[in-house]
């Protein structure tokens, strides 16, 4: 099964650290608005650091290097639950385009705490914003005992 890490920092430390790696399958984000960044990639930067691990159980839709918004919805539940919301995802894949997003993976986060996530990517806020209001999101989170979500921007912000 494949993993993708979130590895959360300060800009410069983050810098330095996409600067050290050969590989450049990596998305460099930040939380709008504040001093949060991370680098969303598909192994770990370096042996000292503990970047949050997620199990990669499907890919709905490849990743877009067009996307803007990068956003996380976590969901706290049973397992039983989390296969009927891949499902509904998968059985979606087309709406879920129309709705604006344009890169989609379900993820379960790599510890015991049997919270599920998916990863979406947009390309501007209306369409996350969209999404948020959609059939699909509403149905997603009903089937869970809670939800909540982070959304990062793509790149870093300017100084």
């Amino acid at each position: 099964m494949d993993k993708i890490y979130l590895t959360l920092g300060s800009k410069n430390y983050l810098l330095k650290l996409a600067d050290q790696i050969d590989d450049r399958d990596v998305q460099l984000v930040s939380k709008p608005g504040q001093s949060q960044f991370g680098i969303i990639s598909k192994k770990k930067l370096a042996k000292s650091i503990s970047p949050i691990e997620f199990d990669l159980e499907s890919q709905i839709n490849g990743p877009d290097s067009h996307a803007q918004l990068v956003a996380f919805y976590y969901f706290v539940g049973e397992d039983k639950q989390a296969d009927i919301a891949k499902k509904t995802l998968l059985f979606n894949q087309n709406s879920l385009t129309e709705s604006g997003i344009s890169g989609a993976a379900w993820l379960r986060e790599h510890k015991d705490l049997r919270r599920y996530v998916f990863k979406a990517e947009f390309e501007d806020a209306a369409s996350y914003q969209h999404f948020n209001h959609s059939k699909i999101m509403a149905s997603l989170t009903a089937n869970f005992y809670s939800s909540f979500n982070v959304i990062y921007a793509k790149g870093f912000d300017e100084d």
